[in-house]
């Protein structure tokens, strides 16, 4: 689990005046606010980011061939946004509004070059292209003994942290049985409130 002060130096390390940067960053944003593993980044797809009830929605492909719908929160958006109009993905109609039009067959993450005349958008990034993004920056910040897997452990672990309700984080998560979601929970044992307080015979 990777503290705070390292997961925004870690989201602070893309240049994004660089599409490549402004790629990194959006990667970075959703592995440590929605917590995918490598496969289901990599495996995303224009048909897979919708909008549903104002919401910005992930179909994920998961392990096993399953899918999960998981909703991005507003960080996770800002940055997606900054990123799919460096690419070209919105559609700006004549009175201004602008519609995310993205191929539906088309790579989110495609395995990119600062220079355009090496750009494949129809060739997605590699399980080993995340890794080798995340330890070119791990590395210049001097963050040792990690991979993306760690900006999961995090997410997970916050998550419980702040309360949130066991099914929903292991749903976000993807998590088949609980006790795996459960064994990220790193909080002390809160005994004051446990049940054997309640009860007194004495």
């Amino acid at each position: 689990v990777m503290n705070d002060m390292e997961v925004k130096a870690m989201l602070d390390a893309p240049d994004t005046s660089k599409l490549i940067g402004l790629r990194d960053k959006a990667i970075l944003s959703i592995v440590f606010n929605l917590g995918p593993r490598r496969g289901t980044i990599v495996r995303l797809t224009g048909k897979d980011i919708f909008e549903e009830n104002g919401y910005m929605i992930f179909d994920m492909h998961l392990k096993g061939d399953k899918r999960n719908r998981v909703a991005a929160n507003s960080h996770v958006q800002a940055n997606l946004k900054k990123y799919f109009e460096k690419v070209g993905y919105y559609k700006y109609e004549k009175d201004g509004n602008a519609s995310l039009d993205i191929p539906k067959d088309a790579p989110i993450f495609p395995n990119l070059s600062n220079n355009p005349d090496l750009r494949n958008p129809s060739k997605p990034m590699t399980d080993t292209g995340i890794y080798q993004m995340w330890q070119k920056y791990a590395k210049r910040l001097g963050i040792e003994r990690t991979s993306p897997h760690c900006a999961r452990s995090t997410f997970i672990t916050k998550a419980l942290a702040a309360g949130c309700d066991l099914q929903h984080t292991q749903h976000t998560a993807g998590h088949s049985d609980p006790r795996t979601t459960m064994s990220y929970n790193l909080n002390e044992t809160d005994y004051k409130h446990s049940a054997s307080f309640s009860v007194s015979f004495g």
